[in-house]
C-alpha cells in the first residue's frame, strides 16, 4: 500500500487507526521517511516485516546521514531475535554508530507488550498490544508525541546499550 498524500509529518493531523497490516506497514514507513532528526521505536522484537524492509531502511539511512544531530533510538526487549533476524539494521547501526543506538528495554519494563514509534515529536504510530493488529497513528499531534517520548526517555534512561553491534564486537 502506497502512502495517501495526505499523510504529511506535522500537518497532517487526522487520528489513524487500523487493524490492517498493509496500512499499517504503510503508515511506519510514512512515518520514518518523513523523519527529519529523529527516530524513536521500543519494540519487543522488531519482527514486524516493515522493520526489516528496503523502505525503512532506506529512510533510517537517510535520517543518519543528513545531519550530525540526528538520532535514531531503537528499544527493544529480546535482544537475541534482534541480531539474528535483521541484517539491515544491524547493518545501519555499524554503519551510523555514532547517530543509531540500540538499547535492551530494562527488566522493571517487561514483559514490553507494545510497540511505539514517536517522530521527530510531531508523528508517532502505536499498537497497544503487539499480538492484536491494532495501530493508532497521527502525523501531527504534538501532544501524543510528548507522552509517548515521556514514557520512552524514562524508558532509554534506564536501559543499557546492546553491545554485540559494536563492530569490533568489544
Amino acid at each position: 500500500m502506497t502512502a495517501p498524500t495526505n499523510w504529511v509529518l506535522g500537518e497532517s493531523n487526522d487520528a489513524l487507526h487500523t487493524s490492517d497490516r498493509g496500512e499499517a506497514g504503510a503508515i511506519i514507513t510514512a512515518l520514518i521517511s518523513q523523519a527529519h532528526r529523529h527516530v524513536a521505536v521500543a519494540a519487543p522484537r522488531l519482527d514486524h516485516p516493515i522493520f526489516m524492509s528496503e523502505e525503512v531502511y532506506a529512510g533510517l539511512s537517510h535520517l543518519s546521514a543528513a545531519h550530525p544531530r540526528n538520532t535514531v533510538r531503537l528499544l527493544i526487549e529480546d535482544v537475541d531475535f534482534f541480531l539474528s533476524k535483521n541484517p539491515r539494521l544491524i547493518t545501519l547501526c555499524r554503519r551510523f554508530s555514532t547517530y543509531v543506538k540500540v538499547h535492551r528495554i530494562p527488566e522493571h519494563q517487561l514483559p514490553f507488550t507494545e510497540m511505539l514509534l514517536v517522530v521527530d515529536d510531531a508523528g508517532f504510530a502505536h499498537q497497544p498490544a503487539i499480538d492484536k493488529p491494532i495501530l493508532n497513528a497521527s502525523f501531527s499531534d504534538r501532544a501524543r508525541c510528548r507522552q509517548l517520548l515521556h514514557r520512552y526517555n524514562e524508558m532509554w534512561e534506564h536501559s543499557a546499550l546492546v553491545e554485540q553491534i559494536s563492530i569490533l564486537g568489544l
